[in-house]
């Protein structure tokens, strides 16, 4: 029990319950005030409302806020326990019937794809929603998230699933013959066009052709792809005569084309054509909870490959893997092999003694017993020498020579004719 809103909304974020009685007349903020925010945390919650002041205009905005049930003060133990029991029942059997029919999807219509989390079932609805219908589907997400695998699942929910599902890399093939690619050509079109070829629009004819990496299109060739999808009429490359198919389009990227759009390297009328029905699908890091599905399929598939028994997996794998950290993907991380490599030392770090050592000392004249000076006696040789090279004087005392001084001062000079003099 908690004596006010803030109070009730902190124990609410930290427990679980069956059932919430939430009167009407509350310190601070009044129950149907709270009861949105209640609502948006747990959308399961049955609640029902208490108050002494029951009007019609309470009970209609409670129950337009999401109120299961209105009992007015005082009230009757019997059958507020009676409607508590009923509401709790009720909504168990709701949650029931929602987990059988995400389980069913998930075993037979949603077979090649491994997850069962929260986002991944949301996600297996709305594919369930969208597949039947003809509509264009746009399909957003990072790389390796599955694109084609739901757009796989979308053609096999859908009345056309008995027809051809065609996947087209456009990224992958330069422009020029990604437009014989898809719309064909008749021969003599070209240099290399020694027979008429179909194009990808007409071999999915009733089926569904899969535009994926569609954000790395060229701009004409994004005009060329926007007639076809205004009107599903193209020519061949070549072609005089046009040709009508039935073909839905389901496009894939891993660009965010509402920035490409800003930027000028995306049309915006094809965007809107694509994004008829936008699917965003979740990056593992989202979906933590399948990580420890897809190790074990994994272990089965790669067991299967080999003629192996597949492995299981511990259980201290399995709790190391529910609490993995999935890291965020770099972009063009599959180029980063053409990249040059960065210096290992910090750009503030500099070199130490070692460094000093390793770095190649200027060339030594050879010795030549010509141009050696002969001293006159070693006395004076020796000091001639102490005295003008600090080099040399170091030698001789065992100290560290001291670098020469930058600045130059009118007294230096003066120093070094007495030290020669000396």
């Amino acid at each position: 029990m908690a004596p006010d809103g803030a109070k009730g909304l902190d124990v609410l974020s930290r427990n679980d319950f069956d059932l919430l009685l939430l009167d009407l007349a509350l310190p601070g903020e009044s129950g149907i005030d709270l009861l949105p925010r209640i609502t948006a945390m747990h959308p399961q919650l049955p609640v029902i409302m208490i108050t002494a002041f029951g009007t019609v205009n309470n009970v209609v905005d409670a129950i337009r806020a999401g109120a299961e049930n209105f009992v007015q003060k005082p009230w009757d133990n019997e059958k507020l326990l009676a409607d508590i029991r009923s509401a709790i029942a009720r909504h168990k059997a709701e949650a029931e019937v929602i987990q059988l029919k995400r389980v069913l999807k998930q075993r037979y219509n949603f077979e090649n794809i491994v997850g069962k989390s929260e986002p991944m079932l949301r996600l297996f609805d709305t594919v369930a929603q969208v597949a039947p219908s003809r509509s264009t589907v746009l399909i957003q997400g990072e790389s390796g998230t599955g694109k084609e695998l739901i757009a796989k699942a979308i053609h096999q929910n859908s009345p056309r699933r008995d027809r051809p599902f065609i996947p087209v890399n456009t990224g992958a093939i330069p422009s020029d013959l990604l437009e014989s690619s898809l719309f064909g050509h008749v021969k003599g079109a070209f240099t290399s066009a020694i027979s008429a070829k179909k194009g990808l629009f007409e071999v999915a004819n009733g089926g569904t052709l899969f535009l994926d990496e569609i954000g790395t299109m060229s701009m004409d060739m994004q005009a060329k792809i926007l007639r076809v999808l205004q009107d599903r009429r193209f020519m061949h490359l070549g072609g005089t005569s046009e040709i009508q198919v039935d073909v839905r389009i389901v496009a894939a990227t891993n660009v965010n084309l509402q920035q490409a759009v800003k930027d000028g390297r995306f049309r915006e009328d094809l965007f809107y054509r694509l994004n008829v029905i936008m699917l965003e699908l979740p990056p593992l890091r989202q979906r933590r909870q399948d990580v420890p599905l897809l190790a074990q399929h994994f272990l089965k598939f790669y067991a299967a490959e080999n003629g192996t028994e597949a492995p299981s997996l511990s259980p201290e794998a399995l709790r190391i893997l529910h609490g993995l950290r999935v890291a965020r993907q770099r972009p063009r991380a599959r180029k980063r092999h053409g990249t040059r490599r960065r210096p290992l030392h910090h750009p503030h770090h500099h070199p130490g003694p070692a460094a000093r050592l390793s770095s190649p000392a200027p060339p030594t004249p050879p010795a030549s017993s010509t141009s050696a000076p002969k001293p006159h006696s070693s006395t004076s040789w020796k000091t001639s020498n102490a005295a003008s090279s600090p080099t040399a004087s170091s030698a001789a005392t065992g100290t560290r020579p001291k670098p020469p001084s930058s600045s130059k001062s009118p007294s230096a000079p003066s120093t070094r004719r007495s030290s020669a003099s000396t």
